[in-house]
Parts: C-alpha cells; sequence; structure tokens
C-alpha cells in the first residue's frame, strides 16, 4: 500500500512541476517531470512485483503465522480503496503516460488484492499453502508486463526516441511537388502527444518567392496528422 501511495504522490507532484512557468533556461519547460514520474513509478511497480513474491514464499515457509480471517479483512478494505482510486484515474487523459502508471499502480495493488483473497479461500478450505506461490507468480506476470510497458514508454521520451516512423513522415512531405527532398530528420516527444522536429529541407530553387507559403502549409499540415507542434527547418536549393 505504501508504494501506491508513493506513486500517487509522485504523480501528483509532477503534474504540478509540469504546469509551472519555466524559467528561461528551461528552454522545453517542465513537460518531462511527468514522463520521469512514470520511469519512477515503473520501478516501484517492478520492486512491488519482488514483494509480493516474496510475501507469498514466506507465507508458504511459515503457515502457521497466517492469521487469514485478519488478512481477508486487510484485502477485503485494500481492494475497495484501490477500485474508488482507480475510478478517480480513469477520469483522467487515458494516454498521459504519468497517469496511466499511476493507474496500474492501482490496478496491480487491486489484482493482488484478488489473487490474496482468492488464495486465503482456498486455503481455508483446503490447505494447500502452495496456492499461495502460483497466484503470486500469476499476477506478477501480468503486473510485470503492465510495468515493462510503461518503462519502455517513458524510456523512449527521455532517450528522445522519435515517437513517428520518420520514413513515413519524410514521405508525406516529399508528396509536395516544391519540395525535393527532406533529410537529417529529427523527431522527438517533449510530453504526451506533444512533438517537435528538425529537418533540413531542399525545395526547388524556382519556388523561393514562395517559401513562407510552404513553411506555413508544412506546419499547419504536420500538426494536423502528426500532431508535430514545433518544427525548426532548414531550407536548401
Amino acid at each position: 500500500m505504501f508504494t501506491h501511495s508513493f506513486a500517487l504522490l509522485i504523480s501528483l507532484l509532477a503534474i504540478i512541476i509540469s504546469s509551472k512557468k519555466a524559467p528561461l533556461n528551461k528552454t522545453f519547460g517542465y513537460y518531462r517531470a511527468e514522463v520521469l514520474a512514470a520511469f519512477i513509478n515503473g520501478l516501484t511497480i517492478i520492486l512491488s512485483i519482488a514483494w509480493i513474491i516474496y510475501e507469498a514464499v514466506e507465507r508458504f515457509l511459515n503457515p502457521n503465522i497466517i492469521d487469514i480471517k485478519t488478512a481477508m479483512i486487510v484485502a477485503i478494505i485494500g481492494l475497495i480503496i484501490n477500485i474508488i482510486t482507480g475510478f478517480i484515474l480513469m477520469k483522467g487523459d487515458k494516454n498521459n503516460v504519468n497517469l496511466k502508471s499511476a493507474f496500474i499502480h492501482m490496478l496491480s495493488d487491486a489484482l493482488s488484492s484478488v489473487a490474496i483473497i482468492i488464495g486465503y479461500v482456498i486455503i481455508y478450505y483446503t490447505s494447500w499453502y502452495f496456492i499461495d506461490i502460483i497466484l503470486a507468480v500469476i499476477v506478477s506476470i501480468v503486473i510485470a508486463k503492465w510495468a515493462i510497458d510503461i518503462l519502455r514508454s517513458s524510456i523512449n521520451t527521455l532517450m528522445e526516441t522519435s515517437p513517428l516512423d520518420i520514413t513515413e513522415v519524410k514521405e508525406f512531405i516529399e508528396r509536395n511537388k516544391n519540395i525535393i527532398e527532406i533529410h537529417d530528420v529529427h523527431i522527438w516527444e517533449i510530453t504526451q502527444d506533444m512533438y517537435n522536429m528538425t529537418a533540413h529541407v531542399k525545395i526547388d530553387k524556382n519556388h523561393l518567392d514562395n517559401y513562407e507559403e510552404l513553411l506555413h502549409h508544412l506546419n499547419h499540415d504536420l500538426k494536423e496528422k502528426y500532431k508535430i507542434v514545433h518544427t525548426t527547418f532548414q531550407f536548401e536549393w
């Protein structure tokens, strides 16, 4: 429960920081705070997986220490809290990697509570203590997949991996009859759905007088089709 409270706090702080007005030296603002929060939350999810497996093994090796009724009550209370929190988070932007990481924290905790309840019911009636480890492994595999997706997404953004197919973007731009070639293309994501792009654009020298109009249409089309909100083009001929 502590790690999930920590995840909510990290996500909330990231939202507050990202909305702050940035000084001149923070040329891209504080938007990456949310991406960094998602990365931290992804790591804590991995840590929670290790804790789930550790607790399952501990309960298997020391079955007498289990107070099933008390544990069931705690698990049910935890499940209710996480369901309520999850519904609140679902109202946010589903594409926001920060909110998604917090939601996955709640979802993983809820899934763990469900597994604990099922496990304790089986143990209560059958004394099959090994079922706890089996359920823990199943839950851990599911949660690990979610965590890896969050980590992959946040790492790609932090490493400035292009979120778009560069070949596709180049082909789209080169459909313009006034553009001969585009090269040295760089596309990166500042935060969710906020893409930047720089490139060298070789244009027909016979249309130099219209380059401002060309630039306007290029920026408009890239924003509409690919959500590229800021571009820097060096024109060549």
